[in-house]
C-alpha cells in the first residue's frame, strides 16, 4: 500500500503570499488610474477605449488622441492633439493644446496656446490668460461664464451665458457670437466686419469697444471715458 504525501502549493507562507498579492494588485490598479508622460510622445490608436483619473503631459511630451479618452483631470505643459473623442472635468493647459474633434469638461483653464477647430464644449467655465482661439470650423459653448484676461479670437460659433473681457485684454471676434446675458467689456473688444454679436441682455463697455459687424443687445451701457464706435 502507496502512502501518499499531501503537499501544499504555498506552504505555510501561502496566506502571507496571497495578502502580498493582493496589495500589489491594489496598488497597480491605483497606479494605472494616473498617466505621467514625461517628454516621451504617447498615440492613442482609432477604437481604443481608456478611463482613468488624471493625465499630466509635460516637458516637451506630445500626446495624441485618435481614441475615446474620460479622464477626471487633465493636466498639459507640453504639446496636446485630441482627433477623436476626450471628455474630462477640468483641463489645465499651460502649454499647447489643440482640439480637432469633440472634447466635453466642466472647466477649462488655458494660460498658453489653445486652438479649437472641433466641437467644444464646458458645463461651467472656460477661463483665459493665454492666446485662445476658437477657429472658423469650430464651435464653442460655455453654460456660464467665459473670461478672458488676455487675447482670445473668435472666427467660428461661440455661444456662452457670459462673456467677460479683462483689463489689458483682447477679443476679437469675426464669427458668430451668442451670450444669452451679458457681455462685459474692460480691455478692448472689436466685433469685426464678418462678425455677428447678439446679446439677449446687457452689453456694458468700460473701455474700448468696436463693432464693424451685426450687433443686437437689449441693453448697451457705455461707461465713463470708455470709447465706443459703431
Amino acid at each position: 500500500m502507496k502512502n501518499f504525501k499531501q503537499h501544499k502549493i504555498l506552504g505555510s507562507n501561502g496566506p502571507v503570499i496571497l495578502l502580498v498579492l493582493f496589495f500589489l494588485i491594489q496598488i497597480l490598479e491605483t497606479q494605472a488610474q494616473q498617466i505621467s508622460n514625461n517628454g516621451t510622445y504617447i498615440s492613442i490608436t482609432t477604437g481604443t477605449f481608456i478611463g482613468m483619473d488624471s493625465i499630466t503631459n509635460y516637458n516637451s511630451a506630445t500626446l495624441v488622441n485618435n481614441g475615446t479618452l474620460t479622464i477626471n483631470k487633465f493636466n498639459n505643459s507640453a504639446a496636446v492633439e485630441n482627433n477623436e473623442t476626450l471628455a474630462t472635468t477640468t483641463i489645465n493647459n499651460s502649454g499647447t493644446f489643440e482640439n480637432t474633434k469633440t472634447i466635453t469638461a466642466t472647466d477649462i483653464e488655458n494660460t498658453l496656446n489653445f486652438d479649437n477647430t472641433g466641437t467644444l464644449t464646458a458645463s461651467n467655465t472656460v477661463t483665459n490668460s493665454g492666446t485662445f482661439t476658437n477657429e472658423t470650423a469650430g464651435t464653442l459653448t460655455a453654460t456660464n461664464t467665459v473670461t478672458n484676461y488676455e487675447t482670445f479670437t473668435n472666427d467660428g460659433s461661440f455661444t456662452a451665458a457670459d462673456l467677460e473681457n479683462k483689463e489689458t485684454s483682447t477679443f476679437d471676434n469675426t464669427g458668430t457670437l451668442t451670450a444669452s446675458n451679458t457681455v462685459t467689456n474692460s480691455g478692448t473688444f472689436t466685433n469685426k466686419t464678418a462678425g455677428t454679436l447678439t446679446n439677449i441682455n446687457t452689453v456694458t463697455n468700460y473701455e474700448t469697444f468696436t463693432n464693424d459687424g451685426s450687433f443686437t443687445a437689449v441693453d448697451l451701457e457705455n461707461k465713463e471715458t470708455s470709447t465706443f464706435d459703431n
